[in-house]
């Protein structure tokens, strides 16, 4: 069965000579596996390095048997988030935001379409946000949150309710940063184990 869907590329491994497996979360929240033959000879179905982790690609492809391993057939950039990779900084949250993300939703039962929401707030914001550390704070808690693991803090509660485009409005007292970021990476940790 032909699919067509609008997906963020998780990760990208390369399998022999010129194929790769991209690992990638579509609209829906559906982690999505899938071998594109020929895509590092391919410039008509793949050019431009469109493959590439964090872009939001639109993505056709055929589902194999039994929803395993799908089988690409095209890739068409829509978003290359090209402001992450200007900084090294930035480019690291990006790829941080990627790994968090494709170990909840290969864990996680059915779709999750906030999922895909929270990470394509999260890379749209850190192209151009000033405080990138809040960023990934906010993205962690609204992740915990929307999974239903985030543990009963009340300092949580402005990350929380506020949309990751005001984090630059957010003010965290220095005294509340490290006790937030400490019982975070806590529960990230117990949770993606």
């Amino acid at each position: 069965m032909l699919r067509q869907n609008r997906a963020i590329i998780l990760k990208a491994i390369k399998h022999g000579e010129s194929d790769l497996i991209i690992h990638a979360l579509n609209e829906e929240g559906e982690y999505l596996s899938l071998m594109a033959k020929g895509a590092m000879r391919s410039k008509k179905r793949f050019g431009g390095g469109v493959l590439e982790p964090t872009h939001c690609v639109k993505l056709n492809y055929k589902v194999g048997r039994e929803n395993n391993m799908c089988f690409l057939n095209e890739a068409k950039l829509e978003k290359d988030f090209s402001g992450i990779r200007r900084d090294l900084d930035r480019l690291n949250v990006a790829l941080h935001f990627l790994q968090v993300v494709r170990k909840v939703s290969q864990e996680g039962a059915g779709e999750q379409r906030a999922l895909f929401n929270i990470l394509g707030h999260a890379l749209t914001q850190l192209e151009s946000c000033s405080n990138v550390q809040t960023l990934k704070l906010q993205f962690e808690v609204k992740l915990l949150h929307q999974q239903g693991v985030l543990p009963p803090l009340a300092d949580y509660s402005d990350l929380v309710r506020s949309k990751l485009v005001d984090v630059d409005s957010i003010v965290i007292p220095k005294a509340d940063l490290s006790r937030i970021r400490s019982s975070i990476d806590s529960a990230l940790t117990g949770y993606l184990g």
